[in-house]
């Protein structure tokens, strides 16, 4: 349960892919206005040498997809 409330209070999961290694899995709900959620995106990040990860950066930019996503579903 507290994993779950950090999820929700961040807005977004960044998190080591359970299935592949050297891959991080950014996921975010896509909302309801009552705040249930509809749907969720999930990208695989693939990290590579000698690159820092982008993660915060994807993170940001898939939760204003999402957001977008929600507004145009009402």
């Amino acid at each position: 349960a507290r994993e779950l409330d950090r999820i929700r209070a961040a807005g977004v999961c960044i998190a080591p892919s359970r299935d592949a290694v050297g891959v991080t899995d950014i996921g975010a709900p896509v909302l309801a206005p009552d705040g249930s959620a509809l749907a969720s995106i999930v990208i695989p990040y693939l990290n590579r040498h000698g690159q820092a990860p982008r993660h915060d950066l994807v993170a940001a930019r898939l939760v204003a997809c999402c957001a977008a996503i929600a507004a145009a579903l009402r």
